[in-house]
C-alpha cells in the first residue's frame, strides 16, 4: 500500500469522525428540554386488604339472576352452604377458593371515567361477590361487582364497593368463586347399602 493511499484513507477516518462527534454533540444540545417518554405505571391494587380466611364468616355469589349461593364458615372452619339448600359441603374447596381471590390484587387499577361503566359491564352488573370478615367484632363486607371480560379473556372488569376505580381481576380467581354457585363441592354420598336377600 502506497503513502497516498494511506494518507487518504487516514483524512477520510477524519472526516467521519468529526462528522460523528459533531451530530452527537447537536443531538444532545437540541434534546434539551424535552421529555424523555417512560412506560406507563400500572397501577394495581389488593381488593381485601388485611384480610385473612380465618377471619371470613360468609360468602355470597350471584352468578346470574337465577344461580346464586352463600356460603357460611364454622367457627371451626368448616363451610356449609345456607343457599339454595343448606347442606354441608367440601370445606377445603371452598377455602381453596376464597383464599385465592382474598390473596389476589387486581392485575391493573384506573379511573372509571376512561370509558362509560357500559364499556366495562358495570352499568348493572348481575355477577356480585361478597365476602363478609370479622374485625373487631364488627362484620365488615366486601362487595365485588363483576363485568364483561377483557378482550384478552384473561381477567374481568370488577368494581369494588367504596371504590370508584375499575380493576381487572384474574379470570381464572373469580371462575373459581363462580363455580362455587354453578357447581357446589357437595360431598360424594355413600352408597346404601344392599338388603340382604333370604
Amino acid at each position: 500500500m502506497s503513502w497516498r493511499t494511506t494518507g487518504i484513507l487516514f483524512v477520510i477516518l477524519l472526516v467521519v469522525g468529526a462528522v460523528a462527534f459533531w451530530q452527537s454533540r447537536s443531538d444532545d444540545a437540541g434534546g434539551e428540554g424535552l421529555p424523555t417518554t417512560q412506560a406507563p405505571v400500572v397501577e394495581s391494587a389488593n381488593l381485601f386488604e388485611g384480610v385473612e380466611i380465618a377471619n371470613v364468616a360468609r360468602l355470597d355469589i350471584e352468578h346470574s339472576v337465577d344461580t346464586g349461593a352463600s356460603f357460611r364458615r364454622e367457627p371451626d372452619g368448616g363451610w356449609f352452604m345456607t343457599t339454595p339448600t343448606a347442606t354441608v359441603v367440601i370445606s377445603q374447596t371452598v377455602t381453596n377458593s376464597v383464599m385465592g381471590l382474598i390473596n389476589t390484587g387486581s392485575r391493573r387499577t384506573f379511573a372509571a371515567d376512561e370509558n362509560p361503566l357500559d364499556a366495562y359491564g358495570l352499568l348493572d352488573p348481575v355477577r356480585e361477590i361478597t365476602v363478609a370478615v370479622n374485625r373487631d367484632e364488627q362484620i365488615i363486607r366486601y362487595r365485588l361487582q363483576v363485568g364483561n371480560e377483557t378482550p384478552a379473556g384473561d381477567a374481568y372488569y370488577v368494581l369494588k364497593d367504596g371504590d370508584r376505580r375499575v380493576h381487572l381481576v384474574t379470570k381464572s380467581t373469580l371462575d373459581g368463586i363462580f363455580s362455587l354457585a354453578t357447581q357446589p363441592p357437595l360431598p360424594e354420598t355413600l352408597p346404601t347399602a344392599m338388603p340382604a336377600t333370604p
